[in-house]
């Protein structure tokens, strides 16, 4: 989940690829149970991609907005 958000930056395109990824996940996880009778469990991996991703991209625009704000400031402060 990390590192699908490290690529993936805008809001739909992002929830777009995490849908996706949990739809391959559960794919995943039921073919190894029809297949191979193994049981994969299902809810934590998605809760650890749902939250690794999530707080990556949270952390990610907070960087982006302090950036941009400070940017403003400068541009602000250098104009007056």
């Amino acid at each position: 989940g990390g590192l699908l958000t490290h690529f993936i930056w805008r809001l739909p395109v992002w929830s777009l690829a995490v849908g996706g990824a949990i739809v391959i996940l559960s794919g995943v996880c039921l073919v190894v149970l029809i297949q191979w009778s193994g049981w994969i469990p299902l809810a934590p991996a998605v809760l650890a991609l749902l939250g690794s991703s999530g707080a990556i991209y949270i952390k990610t625009l907070a960087i982006k907005t302090l950036t941009q704000s400070r940017s403003l400031e400068r541009s602000l402060r250098s104009n007056v």
